[in-house]
């Protein structure tokens, strides 16, 4: 119970935490309050930073943006020892090392593990959009790493336990839809579309050639799904034992009806139905059974 109670708080204490900094990374006066200024060589990266990748182009024009006005932004670092890992603020740590700048502005926070990566995560997803695939793994990291539930994560994020859950499940596609959907050449609706097929790459290569919507990709998936559902049938009939086939014979004949049976034997289960080819035979059909 107190577990669940301390990370419920950790939203309003990363609220207050990230109302200590500015909101922009490149322009504005500084006003953000921080700590001290820490040499950039203290400072070490987080190993649990949500995002894996970072853009060349945008940290050289931050680089440029800091050489001109300063680092608007402190960085979010905790002790680790004798230097600092980060919390929040790698990418201006990298741009400030690209601007060879020696020392930065820096609020320090004992924070324990679980809180430090609600806020990296927190951080990324309010100031700059993750990739999908960063923000699913920071959620399965916290999931698996620090024992939350879904619901804690959700609350904690202020996410809604659906959103979670949908995002967690692009990572059960092939490691090919992740890379295009990492590098943006497909979407997260591509992929969400894709997600639970037996062979997603077919879907995959048609969207790509024949660069299908989302909504278009979505009635491909469910025109797919219909066509196997469908041959999957045709099969199911065609592979009638000879035991299915004596009992449609012989209800036919008793009861004078044309009587079908389709058997799915690997689930026990199956369909009956009476054939009847105009309104006469199905008032026929209704009074046979009204009878019995």
């Amino acid at each position: 119970m107190e577990k669940k109670i301390r990370k419920k708080s950790l939203g309003r204490g990363l609220s207050t935490l990230l109302a200590e900094t500015s909101t922009d990374d490149t322009t504005g006066e500084f006003t953000s309050s921080f700590d001290v200024y820490l040499p950039i060589e203290k400072i070490i990266p987080n190993l649990n930073q949500p995002r894996k990748t970072f853009d060349k182009l945008k940290l050289d024009e931050l680089s440029k943006s800091i050489n001109r006005n300063g680092i608007i932004q402190p960085v979010i670092v905790r002790p680790k020892g004798s230097r600092y890992e980060l919390i929040a603020g790698e990418r201006r740590w990298r741009a400030a090392q690209l601007s060879k700048i020696h020392v930065i502005p820096a609020i320090v926070r004992a924070l324990t593990n679980e809180q430090a990566a609600e806020y990296a995560i927190a951080e990324n997803i309010q100031r700059e959009d993750l990739t999908p695939i960063d923000e699913a793994t920071a959620y399965k990291n916290l999931l698996e790493t620090f024992s939350y539930t879904q619901e804690e994560v959700s609350k904690s994020l202020g996410k809604s336990r659906s959103y979670v859950a949908n995002m967690l499940r692009l990572l059960t596609l092939p490691v090919s839809i992740i890379s295009l959907l990492e590098e943006s050449k497909i979407s997260i609706g591509h992929a969400r579309a894709l997600i639970g097929l037996a062979d997603p790459e077919i879907i995959l290569r048609k969207i790509i050639k024949d660069r299908l919507s989302v909504r278009e990709t979505e009635a491909l998936v469910k025109r797919s799904q219909s066509d196997k559902s469908f041959e999957a049938k045709k099969h199911m009939k065609k592979k009638k034992d000879i035991d299915t086939l004596d009992l449609e014979k012989s209800l036919s004949f008793q009861t004078q009806f044309k009587i079908t049976i389709e058997q799915d034997n690997s689930k026990a289960c199956g369909k009956l139905s009476f054939n009847y080819n105009n309104l006469d035979e199905l008032d026929r059909i209704c009074d046979y059974l009204r009878k019995k």
